[in-house]
């Protein structure tokens, strides 16, 4: 256990969180040591935009702030591998991760994440079970995580945050169908303008393969495509 404050009417109130012990594959993934106000000034984006669905009280939000842990990791680096199992839920504060998977020995790009996008691996998450996709940083990234066991507390000891948790559910659960959505759209030309709309500015930032394999095109169409635009 380890001892938190926050801030309440003007005065600090005591609350202990359990910490989990932070385990990942890759080796270019590092914890990042910070105060409790250097967590709070990095997390404050993503702590508005929980806000937004509904007021967080003060010992809440000092809650997550306390428990998120915080890390960087390297281009490149695998935050997921295939098979493991997914034991946290990240939040990505700086930088874009994508999820993928093999069909054969081809490699496909299931999901695009960028600053304060959740992630999970959403079977292996719930069920604690080997993942089927692995997560990847495509920049160097900063990620908040919180351990599987840390969120189920979470719920517990605060059941007003489980509509929120319910509202991000339904949230993903739609750009899951806006996902769908793109690929069935049949023309490459209206599945690259969606993905113009939807995803602003990521065309300049990351490998196009990544990208036409997301679209479900192959990078020579998509190299038409973008020359046609232009």
């Amino acid at each position: 256990m380890c001892d938190e404050y926050t801030w309440k009417r003007g005065l600090w109130r005591h609350i202990r969180i359990k910490k989990y012990p932070l385990s990942f594959a890759s080796l270019s993934i590092k914890l990042i040591a910070l105060t409790f106000a250097e967590k709070l000034q990095l997390l404050s984006p993503f702590m508005l935009e929980l806000e937004q669905i509904q007021s967080l009280p003060a010992d809440l939000r000092s809650w997550l702030i306390a428990s998120f842990s915080i890390v960087q990791t390297e281009k490149d680096s695998l935050i997921l591998s295939e098979g493991e199992v997914c034991k946290y839920i990240w939040v990505v504060l700086k930088g874009v991760v994508r999820s993928f998977h093999y069909v054969g020995e081809t490699e496909v790009t299931s999901r695009l994440m960028r600053p304060h996008h959740i992630i999970i691996s959403v079977e292996s998450f719930y069920t604690q079970t080997q993942a089927s996709e692995s997560l990847q940083a495509l920049q160097p990234s900063v990620l908040a995580c919180l351990h599987y066991q840390q969120l189920e507390t979470l719920y517990q000891q605060f059941p007003y945050f489980n509509f929120t948790g319910r509202k991000l559910t339904e949230h993903y659960l739609f750009l899951t169908e806006r996902r769908l959505y793109l690929l069935r759209k049949q023309k490459a030309i209206d599945k690259y303008k969606f993905f113009l709309e939807e995803y602003p500015g990521l065309i300049n930032e990351i490998p196009l393969k990544y990208i036409a394999s997301f679209l479900g095109i192959n990078q020579e169409t998509l190299s038409r495509v973008r020359n046609k635009i232009r």
